[in-house]
């Protein structure tokens, strides 16, 4: 049990079942909203440095659905969705997600 003055202890677990991730995960979110900022419970993914640098590989086209205004998220792994015209896609390669950027005229956003 923590006192007042201490800082939050830190845990790590493994999970086996994305299930489970994925509860706590939406657990800590809501509990984001309904507590204030003293007791905040923070829960993050320990993404592996080659997922990372996958991820940041759809930093360019992320910007360019933003500020079009184009629905998307990033599932597990490094696969983008994206709803457009009322149709869910997905990517896996950073030359799909810019053939599908260039097919849909969404290019015109200049990244890194």
């Amino acid at each position: 049990i923590l006192q007042a003055n201490e800082p939050p202890k830190a845990m790590v677990m493994r999970l086996h079942q994305f299930f489970n991730k994925e509860k706590i995960l939406r657990w800590a979110r809501q509990m984001r909203r309904c507590t204030g900022e003293d007791n905040e419970p923070r829960v993050y993914q320990d993404l592996s440095a080659e997922l990372a640098k996958r991820r940041v590989g759809t930093n360019r086209v992320k910007v360019a659905l933003f500020k079009k205004g184009v629905k998307f998220g990033m599932l597990y792994w490094a696969r983008l969705w994206v709803t457009h015209n009322g149709h869910d896609l997905y990517f896996g390669t950073p030359e799909e997600r810019m053939e599908f950027l260039r097919d849909n005229e969404l290019a015109g956003v200049r990244g890194h």
